[in-house]
């Protein structure tokens, strides 16, 4: 396989990844819009760590190829399309993710174990911040 059909393979493994992370965001901002229970919210969360931790597997597999063109070595018009519906489907992710911590910091008041309510909190806002800092 050449860099540029591995490049364009593994972004295209990572846009379905970052579909699917999108719909368990939808899934989690219904559940606590209808106030499911926590361990439904923290179920929602693992998945969604799951499918993280699926993307990062993929970065790494791809680190050279990803160098060489982020420095413009190689600009194959498929792999900017892939890039850029990605960074659109990341954008989506993220807003909807702003509207969930808020809807998250606002159902949680109704939990009285704290301790269960901050570790989901942070479970959902840490991972996902961490991995895109970079991106």
């Amino acid at each position: 396989m050449s860099k540029d059909d591995r490049l364009i393979h593994c972004y295209q493994k990572e846009k379905d990844c970052y579909l699917r992370i999108l719909e368990l965001s939808v899934e989690l901002k219904g559940a606590l819009e209808s106030g499911r229970s926590m361990q439904d919210v923290i179920a929602i969360l693992r998945r969604k760590n799951m499918i993280m931790d699926e993307i990062d597997s993929i970065e790494k597999t791809i680190e050279q190829e990803k160098r060489e063109y982020l420095h413009g070595r190689w600009h194959p018009g498929q792999v900017e399309r892939l890039v850029s519906e990605l960074s659109g489907i990341v954008e989506r992710l993220l807003s909807l993710e702003r509207e969930n911590e808020i809807l998250f910091s606002s159902s949680s008041r109704r939990f009285s174990n704290k301790k269960v309510s901050g570790a989901a909190a942070g479970y959902a806002l840490g991972r996902y911040s961490t991995v895109n800092a970079g991106e």
